[in-house]
């Protein structure tokens, strides 16, 4: 199921913001379209089948509002071949709404919580209060048509954040195999650099945009310095202290990670080392460095690490679900009723919503 499922939170996210930007922008719109349309009108006539889901004229009109809204049409640069593109736009959307709902409604034990429940009821108040229930009705758009909009986003949220869950937990069970015999620490370190740094302590580059070097001699003071520092620390004086004292704490501080997650250098400084040690003189590319070894074996952070970096694979690998997804369900050579679409003239509902100042 997960692999059928997702740049849906992309695409969800996208119809929920505009349908709320438009309930936010509009105090109260009434009507004076020149091509009405019936509620019933709007219910009976099917703008295209999505499996075995048919999506009414209403439900095209909705969706038709808010890509109206979002893109700020002109209606004077709406042209023939916009008109074929914004319809091509909206059906596309749609597809991906009905198959998304279609699937979070046939998933085992998905079910609307009270508190989902009421959501929709409050969203579809507020957005008829807020739009105009004059203007909606005008285009075949009742409570039912904009409670129904909301269901479906209730339930493709609530597949989502399913879907997510599932591949964030398969990822942590995978991550938590991979790096079972490997241990994760927490170091603080007291870094003298090696390049050059502004005002701002940003790193100064060159033309070419690379890092640019301290000078021979500036850099055997750093390196003269982070030797002093180290004796100092190893002698038992706080690196905290010693880190401000040399002027250096925007360059120090604390490090978090795993066994041979470093540079070869100073992978083998950190490997041993126990609570409290103090390094020697680490030369890296950044400066010279002294590591104080506070956890050697941080199982916390390594729980935390692992649960984190599941939850961003997740976050990563559901937006390019949607399409596989979509594509599977074979609705995307679906096309609309040219007919039906007709009765929706785009060009009038661009210029009234402009007239009312919603965009």
């Amino acid at each position: 199921m997960i692999k059928l499922m997702n740049e849906c939170i992309r695409k969800r996210k996208y119809i929920i913001a505009g349908l709320l930007s438009v309930v936010l922008a509009v105090s109260c719109v009434g009507c004076g379209s020149s091509n009405k349309i019936t509620i019933e009108d709007g219910k009976n006539t099917v703008v295209m089948t999505i499996e075995d889901y048919d999506v009414t004229l209403s439900e095209y009109n909705l969706f038709l509002l808010q890509y109206i809204t979002m893109q700020n049409l002109d209606p004077d640069k709406i042209t023939e071949e916009k008109l074929s593109s914004i319809q091509d736009e909206v059906s596309y959307e749609i597809k991906l709404e009905i198959v998304e709902y279609l699937l979070a409604k046939n998933v085992e034990k998905l079910e609307l919580s009270d508190e989902e429940k009421q959501g929709i009821e409050n969203n579809t108040t507020n957005y008829i209060e807020k739009f105009g229930e004059d203007f909606l009705n005008d285009y075949g758009i009742d409570k039912e048509a904009v409670n129904q909009l909301f269901t479906e986003q209730a339930y493709i949220t609530a597949l989502t954040n399913k879907a997510k869950e599932d591949l964030a937990n398969d990822k942590y069970e995978e991550s938590a195999e991979e790096f079972k015999d490997i241990k994760f620490h927490t170091v603080y370190y007291a870094l003298f650099p090696s390049i050059e740094y502004d005002e701002d302590n940003n790193p100064v580059v060159d033309d070419n945009g690379e890092n640019v070097l301290l000078s021979e001699d500036k850099l055997k003071e750093q390196k003269k310095k982070a030797e002093e520092l180290q004796k100092r620390a190893s002698s038992g004086e706080k690196l905290e202290d010693l880190i401000e004292e040399y002027g250096i704490g925007a360059y120090s501080g604390e490090e978090r990670s795993y066994e041979g997650a470093y540079i070869d250098e100073l992978n083998k400084v950190l490997e041993g080392m126990e609570k409290d040690d103090i390094s020697d003189v680490v030369e890296t590319d950044a400066g010279y460095m002294v590591v104080r070894m506070d956890n050697p074996n941080d199982e916390d952070y390594k729980e935390y690490a692992l649960r984190y970096a599941a939850v961003q694979y997740a976050n990563q690998t559901i937006t390019t679900l949607q399409q596989n997804w979509l594509s599977a369900s074979g609705c995307l050579e679906v096309e609309p009723d040219k007919e039906a679409l007709k009765k929706v003239d785009v060009k009038s509902i661009c210029k009234q919503l402009q007239d009312k100042g919603i965009y």
